[in-house]
């Protein structure tokens, strides 16, 4: 008898999805705010590729990750302006995939913030 696994037997990981907004502060200037959109989302998050550079004299390396999850209703609200929390480290999202537009999972590319 064969097994198959599903999709979710890989998530290893549990990511937290915060939407930015802009609010007025006090001085009348914008401040960003990130509100939780999800608190618990079960995810894996893989590493993409790697980039050094030099910028104004001083090397940095650069890597992208891609978050994978499944296509919820939910999950399909996630935009290029949230950012993601896993554990201690938090990141930006670059790029968003539905491969196929099969509703199955979805790809999310990532940079992390430092």
């Amino acid at each position: 008898m064969e097994y198959l696994m599903a999709i979710t037997d890989f998530y290893t990981s549990t990511a937290k999805i915060e939407k930015k907004t802009d609010s007025i502060n006090a001085m009348g200037g914008v401040t960003k705010v990130f509100d939780t959109r999800i608190a618990s989302l079960p995810c894996r998050l893989n590493p993409k590729s790697v980039t050094e550079t030099d910028e104004f004299g001083r090397t940095s390396v650069r890597q992208v990750q891609r978050l994978y999850c499944s296509a919820s209703s939910a999950n399909l609200a996630i935009s290029e302006s949230d950012r993601v929390v896993i554990d201690d480290r938090t990141f930006e999202v670059t790029g968003i995939a539905n491969p196929a537009w099969k509703n199955h999972h979805l790809e999310i590319e990532l940079s992390e913030l430092r």
